[in-house]
């Protein structure tokens, strides 16, 4: 190329402007930063672009639609248990209009009727507990929920201090302290095909700090399937290799672990990374030469199955271990993994987190980080529940086949597999070739069948479960599920996600028996599944999965009674207020007493009063102004423009916020201006000296409060940090 540029004008529109203006300094060749679909040839002119240099398509730059996640966890449906932190387990009626407000009504024993101001619904929390149990209900004013709370909360206490402990002693494993991305390091993040989503780049933020600083990394990323995890991986296996350190990447299958070994392949093509899979797949002279390798350092990155963890693994320094999917192995791997924690840097990658990972996490005993954006053109998923008629599993199947798409039959029997391969196949014409794989075959021949697939050359694949992880074919856009309400719910979104991997349409059937009657566990599965449209909701999807399933395993048995009375939500609440307590020391948490001359409220014309409620709980617990905007203007993008009264209640929100930051008990809306009293010993003397001086408010001495005649105008100035 060099020679070429003396004769020919060359121009390199590029992601890696550094790397290219490096490569060629010292010619005539032109290198600007801007990324371009593909290159062109004219006469006395050559544009190249990233395409023609590595083969790698450029960023895209579409506009993207902002993702509204699965919110079913925070729903209240009329009739519905829910728990009030001081009055104790009511039911739920609906929302009442009292003098242009919006009031929750709850009941209580003897028809007793509570009504919590959308102010207070931060006291508020669905009752959820283990399947089948039916709260105590107690009368307003009688002391009997109280005598029991306050029995319960010194177990609370007793069970926080444990994981205060728990984390203690996990902050004390020092492990190795990663040094700064160096600029290779940039290079390689140039590289990276696409734009990165605003969770996307959090979480590799969050990875990044975890490995340069001093304690050990435990972290969760949970993301949807195709939301980037592996991105976050490849930049976090880039940064410990460039520090000297071998890295680990372990999958559950060996079909996922080769499909991670030629992503990775590809990606650090450009770089002098010792790359290399130890599978099964492999014989055992290939083995081991590959485990002697690892020994003596020679190889940086291993991609692997369980293999990995066998006893003849040994490493020459080994800084970082990536598991895909922790919890499809088995508790002897588990144990392994366990042991490792201790002194090497953790990553774990995850669509829909287990349980007890999930509890883990929301508790701080490990870390986690979320990607909830979706990737750029990503077009949701259409989900129907369906009854199992050979004239609609044909329909599904053929209208796939019309636009030249691909299908996945998920069929969880190995025993019945061969029958219902016949079955299909005489439901659709001859021309519609089918195959099937489950986990006993062989894995030379899982593999053969999955590449023949990938190719184009079946149709349909009939399958078991073993497609849960890693196998992504954008040309396969329908799955079909049968008896789905017998797998975990997050479970059946993780293999939903099979599809959708390209930007055209995709269709997941849920077959089903019946639409009528079954288990009440399965009428909750359908419920949960037929209300998921959106993208990105994996996370909130285990929430919901973990609560169907019953929390008592979670916690473990000496939780249960404390689960038993305030339901899983209102117990995470307090267990959580009680460690931030024993942490920080006693804090007495005031309420903000605000009259503003405003409340503001959403009416039922706007928004239907079920999603209503989403919403309500969604604003009260926002503390940053900046998310109570992002908040605004997703209501304005869902729902259309803000009415007037939607507006006030935005701006009480903001002044409730502002007030809190400034360490405010109460504002009051006077004739003459707004009193404002802060919380004793918290205020800024200097700051209201100054604005005193400047006549900016009044002192009023008796109430030992200040008067401001504009209250936005007051926190500018006070501007108190």
């Amino acid at each position: 190329m060099k020679k070429l540029s003396k004769t020919k004008k060359i121009t390199i529109l590029t992601e890696e402007k550094k790397r290219y203006s490096e490569i060629f300094k010292e010619t005539s060749i032109q290198v600007i930063r801007n990324p371009h679909y593909e290159g062109f040839k004219g006469k006395d002119e050559l544009v190249l672009t990233d395409r023609e240099l590595k083969g790698i398509q450029v960023k895209r730059s579409e506009k993207r639609k902002k993702s509204i996640t699965f919110k079913k966890i925070d729903q209240i449906l009329l009739d519905d248990y829910i728990i009030h932190e001081i009055y104790g387990v009511g039911v739920y009626l609906g929302v009442e209009d009292i003098n242009g407000e919006d009031y929750l009504k709850i009941k209580y024993a003897d028809e007793d009727k509570l009504f919590v101001p959308i102010a207070g619904l931060n006291k508020i929390e669905r009752y959820i507990s283990e399947p089948g149990i039916v709260p105590d209900i107690f009368r307003l004013g009688r002391r009997g929920f109280r005598k029991r709370q306050e029995k319960i909360k010194k177990e609370i206490e007793k069970f926080a201090r444990e994981l205060l402990e728990i984390q203690a002693r996990r902050a004390m494993n020092v492990g190795y302290t990663f040094g700064k991305d160096t600029v290779w390091q940039e290079e390689f993040e140039e590289g990276f095909p696409y734009n990165e989503t605003k969770d996307q780049m959090k979480a590799i933020l969050d990875v990044k700090g975890d490995m340069e600083g001093s304690k050990v990394m435990d972290r969760v990323v949970c993301g949807d399937v195709g939301y980037g995890k592996t991105e976050v991986a490849m930049r976090a296996t880039f940064k410990a290799v460039m520090d000297g350190k071998q890295v680990v990447i372990l999958a559950p299958t060996t079909v996922l672990a080769a499909q991670h070994f030629e992503r990775f392949k590809e990606r650090f093509q450009n770089f002098p990374l010792e790359l290399e899979l130890l599978s099964r797949l492999k014989t055992p002279k290939e083995q081991n030469i590959v485990v002697k390798k690892l020994k003596d350092g020679v190889i940086d990155v291993i991609i692997g199955t369980h293999r990995l963890l066998s006893k003849d693994i040994k490493f020459k320094d080994l800084g970082l271990v990536i598991i895909d999917e922790e919890q499809k192995f088995g508790v002897k791997a588990k144990e392994h993994l366990k042991t490792m924690r201790t002194n090497v840097d953790m990553l774990t990658l995850t669509a829909t987190p287990i349980p007890r990972t999930l509890n883990l996490a929301l508790l701080g005993i490990r870390d986690i980080s979320i990607i909830q954006t979706p990737p750029t053109n990503r077009v949701p998923i259409e989900t129907y529940i369906i009854e199992k008629t050979k004239g609609d599993i044909k329909k599904a199947i053929m209208r796939e086949i019309s636009r030249e798409g691909q299908v996945f039959y998920l069929y969880n029997s190995v025993k019945g597999m061969e029958t219902k391969l016949k079955e299909i196949r005489e439901i659709v014409p001859k021309y519609v070739t089918i195959e099937y794989i489950h986990g006993q075959m062989g894995s030379h021949e899982i593999k053969r069948k999955i590449e023949a697939f990938e190719d184009g050359d079946i149709d349909v694949l009939l399958t078991t479960t073993i497609i849960e992880n890693g196998i992504d074919i954008e040309n396969a856009n329908t799955i079909i599920i049968e008896s789905f309400e017998k797998l975990g719910l997050s479970q059946v979104y993780q293999l939903r996600g099979r599809v959708g991997r390209s930007s055209k349409k995709a269709y997941c059937y849920l077959l089903v028996d019946s639409l009528k009657g079954g288990t009440k566990k399965g009428k909750q599965k359908r419920d949960s599944m037929s209300q998921i449209t959106d993208l990105g909701a994996g996370f909130q999807l285990s929430l919901e999965d973990m609560k169907i399933r019953g929390a008592g395993e979670i916690l473990g048995d000496k939780q249960h009674g404390a689960l038993k009375i305030f339901g899983y939500d209102m117990y995470l609440k307090m267990l959580g207020e009680e460690v931030k307590k024993i942490k920080n020391g006693e804090v007495i948490v005031e309420e903000i007493n605000l009259d503003l001359g405003i409340h503001g409220y959403i009416p039922s014309d706007y928004i239907k009063e079920e999603e209503k409620i989403v919403i309500y709980r969604r604003i009260v617990t926002i503390e940053k102004l900046e998310d109570l905007e992002e908040m605004k203007d997703e209501i304005k993008d869902r729902f259309g423009k803000l009415p007037r009264v939607v507006e006030e209640l935005f701006e009480y929100l903001k002044i409730k916020i502002k007030a809190q930051m400034n360490e405010i008990k109460s504002i009051q809306l006077e004739k003459d201006g707004y009193k404002i009293k802060f919380i004793e010993g918290k205020i800024n003397i200097e700051k209201i000296q100054e604005m005193l001086m400047s006549q900016e408010i009044r002192y009023l001495q008796k109430e030992g409060a200040i008067l401001a005649s504009d209250i936005n105008e007051f926190f500018k100035n006070y501007n108190k940090s």
